[in-house]
């Protein structure tokens, strides 16, 4: 009996602790009327991005491809229309984005 009552409250300190930080948001698609580059990314509670990042055209090639954290960026990789790389940015030692690649 003692011991379920302590594996009990063990139970409950593990799931207030641990669910909270498995906290995910809804990934948003969104379609430029304009150009017809769809855009799906999830965004925070303060409507910051937050999580994968891509960009596709309307022929489906792959723009834009990127990682964000409650809105700083980690890092971005662009694309031409034929999926030849322009350039591609990522964080460094110091938190500050440095290009990394580029042709």
């Amino acid at each position: 009996m003692r011991t379920n009552v302590l594996f009990l409250l063990l139970l409950l300190v593990i799931s207030i602790a641990v669910i909270p930080s498995l906290e995910s948001y809804p990934v948003v698609t969104h379609v430029n009327q304009v150009s017809g580059n769809v855009t799906k990314c999830a965004h925070d509670e303060r409507g910051r991005l937050h999580g994968r990042y891509t960009v596709h055209d309307e022929a489906g090639n792959l723009l834009d491809k990127g990682e964000y954290d409650h809105g700083e960026c980690i890092y971005l990789i662009k694309y031409d229309s034929s999926g030849k790389l322009l350039y591609e940015l990522r964080e460094d030692e110091n938190y500050s984005l440095v290009q990394t690649n580029s042709r």
